[in-house]
């Protein structure tokens, strides 16, 4: 989980995630599409392991044509869901 946000976001003209968000490499995003800016929005992504030395990479991705995002790095955590 992170916090992020975003101005003057344009979508791009295709595919189904647009904006912000945090995402596992090699897997699909699963965030809804967050464009609008109005301040520091909560982000979440959750992820298994399915291996005891699985290595995991967490992304912060803009899919925008045009735009800008900041990403909270200390807001930046993984934790383990009870």
């Amino acid at each position: 989980m992170g916090r992020a946000r975003v101005a003057d976001i344009r979508s791009l003209p295709y595919g189904r995630h647009q904006g912000a968000a945090l995402r596992i490499l090699g897997r699909e995003r699963a965030e809804e599409n967050f464009t609008k800016g109005g301040g520091w929005r909560e982000l979440k992504q959750d992820f298994e392991v399915n291996a005891a030395m699985e290595e995991i990479d967490v992304i912060c991705e803009l899919r925008a044509s045009v735009g800008e995002v900041w990403f909270d790095k200390n807001s930046l955590k993984i934790s383990q869901k009870q």
